[in-house]
């Protein structure tokens, strides 16, 4: 996830008020599950949000209950700057001192996305 708005519409709305924000990143398959999965990805004891289950006679209810009845595993995660992380690259971005909480972004792959886009 990179943060490159330059309308800088969330930070201009933060600036105005005074507020900082923290960005924490929920992985995919990991902890935050846009659909229910019985194989690969499966919700666990690391899952934080699963889609999907409108009906509460799915059978995903009792599969995500199961599967996630133990005690929390946390995903690891370190916290910067969202500037320092490599997630918001747009100069003067209130974002950019944000904290954000996740993985680091390489700057190799900051550089191949801006290669597509400009970036700032």
């Amino acid at each position: 996830m990179l943060l490159a708005a330059p309308a800088d519409g969330p930070g201009r709305l933060t600036r105005a008020r005074g507020v900082r924000l923290r960005l924490v990143n929920t992985p995919m398959g990991v902890q935050h599950h846009p659909y229910i999965t019985f194989s690969r990805g499966a919700f666990g004891n690391s899952s934080v949000v699963l889609h999907g289950l409108k009906n509460a006679e799915h059978l995903g209810w009792a599969y995500a209950a199961r599967r996630g009845s133990g005690a929390f595993e946390p995903v690891p995660r370190v916290c910067d700057s969202c500037r320092r992380m490599g997630w918001s690259m747009w100069p003067g971005s209130a974002v950019n001192d944000w904290e954000c909480c996740g993985r680091r972004v390489e700057p190799e792959l900051v550089n191949q996305s801006c290669a597509r886009r400009p970036c700032g």
